[in-house]
């Protein structure tokens, strides 16, 4: 039913293209640049080869590991208290409530009017309380870097955060790279487990880290964990791509994504229910967007070693609060808003160029840790 819209929306797509292109932007590389402004097909091709080359047989190695079972997370967990663990967690991020506020939603997301109005949302669910958790982590990360931009670019279109990739690496480092640690659960958990005493009262920290972060191949893009995500992303590039060079038809494309999920994940797609037709992005013409979300969770990896090397990040969570973090990266990323492209931001906060390895450095290094 969906195929002869999609069709048309991939017809005027190219048509478009051949509007925007330049004599230095061609191609697929004139939506890449929409969504990433100096990101080509050639700087993604690298990143995902390496990504191919490392991540995925070290996913695969770890995902044929015996599965441990965490029955705590599948309890039942009343939905007041777990607004009031996302306000508790909004004091830890340091949002100041008198330039924003948190309302609920079908799905979780962020708006930045101005740095002095920036609205945050998310969803609950009674069987699944690390969804709100993580939720409320993500959105807060986008939030601050809203609410941190220098407010003389407010109402300016220099006002805001640069790009998508590079809001995406403050959503995607609070959320992963503080709220999966170890120093931050640490400090947290005795609360989550005072608001859910007989679901958790005899889970350790050790359990509820190693549960949040277990690794486990999924059919759904949102609900994939840290490890697995960009693989999903690689599948969505690599068949963007292909489009766009006109190298694959709309009737070619289930048969191609069921087949790169098993390439990658080692899944078997049962839908295109749970398959292709998954993701809203293409149906709204966003056709370049996607890549930006594994970009993303790289340059956070790429920002996390730089500011290691100023601080110890994670000593600096036993305060309870997240304020040294919030600091440094407002002096780095957020407080330039969007007068300098993410490119300049990472050079200047890391002192060196994008690099893949990073990213590929803390996944390894991390997992090997947590699954020995």
């Amino acid at each position: 039913a969906f195929k002869p819209y999609l069709e048309k929306i991939i017809f005027f797509k190219q048509k478009m293209m051949s509007y925007w292109q330049t004599d230095t932007l061609q191609g697929y590389d004139v939506l890449l640049d929409q969504f990433e402004e100096g990101m080509t097909s050639t700087e993604y091709d690298e990143f995902f080869v390496a990504l191919k080359k490392d991540l995925v047989p070290f996913v695969k190695g770890i995902t044929s590991l015996p599965k441990q079972e965490f029955s705590f997370l599948n309890q039942s967990y009343d939905i007041d208290k777990q607004k009031a663990f996302s306000h508790y967690i909004m004091d830890v991020l340091m949002f100041d409530r008198t330039r924003g506020l948190m309302k609920e939603s079908e799905h979780p997301y962020t708006s930045g009017m101005t740095s002095q109005d920036v609205r945050w949302t998310n969803h609950f669910h009674e069987k699944l309380i690390t969804s709100s958790i993580f939720s409320a982590i993500h959105e807060l990360g986008h939030a601050t870097y809203e609410q941190q931009c220098n407010p003389d670019l407010d109402k300016t279109n220099l006002g805001g955060g640069t790009s998508m990739a590079m809001h995406e690496s403050q959503s995607r480092f609070y959320e992963n790279i503080v709220g999966l640690s170890f120093a931050f659960w640490n400090v947290h958990f005795p609360k989550v487990q005072a608001l859910f005493p007989s679901q958790l009262k005899d889970v350790t920290v050790e359990e509820w880290v190693k549960a949040v972060n277990q690794v486990e191949n999924s059919l759904i893009r949102t609900e994939a964990d840290e490890l697995t995500y960009p693989l999903h992303i690689m599948v969505r590039y690599d068949i963007e791509r292909a489009i766009m060079k006109q190298e694959l038809t709309v009737e070619e494309l289930p048969q191609e994504w069921n087949r790169l999920m098993k390439a990658y994940l080692d899944i078997d797609v049962p839908s295109d229910r749970e398959g292709i037709l998954q993701d809203v992005h293409w149906s709204s013409g966003m056709f370049g967007y996607f890549p930006t979300y594994a970009l993303g969770s790289a340059y956070a990896a790429q920002i996390y070693y730089a500011m290691k090397r100023d601080f110890d990040v994670e000593d600096s969570l036993a305060s309870g609060n997240t304020q040294a973090i919030n600091e440094w990266l407002k002096q780095k990323i957020h407080w330039h808003g969007s007068t300098k492209t993410a490119k300049q931001l990472l050079l200047e906060a890391t002192n060196e160029p994008f690099n893949p390895q990073y990213y590929i450095e803390y996944l390894k290094t991390k997992y090997q840790s947590i699954y020995r």
